[in-house]
């Protein structure tokens, strides 16, 4: 059901996950290059 996967992304960011992909078809390494990026960045910035 959709508002499990809902809960879940909600739970993640409360655990301090900058990203959290959450969905029925979702593998543990989705769109992990472009979520490394957000992070490099963010971390280069400050």
């Amino acid at each position: 059901h959709p508002d499990t996967f809902a809960w879940f992304a909600e739970e993640g960011y409360k655990m301090g996950f900058k990203n959290v992909a959450s969905g029925p078809l979702v593998r543990s390494s989705y769109h992990a290059d472009e979520q490394a990026k957000l992070v490099k960045a963010e971390l280069m910035s400050s």
